[in-house]
């Protein structure tokens, strides 16, 4: 599935494409969320693209960005929300 949505979402030009949904699991409600990211291969990888909009939020503040909604995003799309949970230090 994962080929044919990346697929699906170059083709509408599309920088990341998501999908969330409720399940149930076991008898358990669970929230699930899987997002498709890209680039072309020999263009700007998504991290040096996730470094110039950090730049560009940090110089011009909050003006012209919800800096709050952009970093929720950041989050969402790749920082592992367990990672304290593997912490050793």
């Amino acid at each position: 599935m994962i080929l044919r949505w990346s697929q699906e979402a170059i083709n509408i030009n599309a920088g990341e494409m998501s999908i969330s949904q409720t399940i149930d699991h076991k008898g358990e409600q669970y929230n699930t969320r899987m997002a498709i990211q890209y680039s072309k291969v020999g263009e700007k990888s998504l991290e040096e693209r996730a470094y110039e909009i950090a730049d560009r939020m940090i110089s011009s503040g909050s003006g012209d960005c919800d800096l709050r909604e952009e970093l929720k995003k950041a989050i969402l799309a790749g920082y592992n929300l367990h990672s304290e949970d593997f912490d050793d230090d």
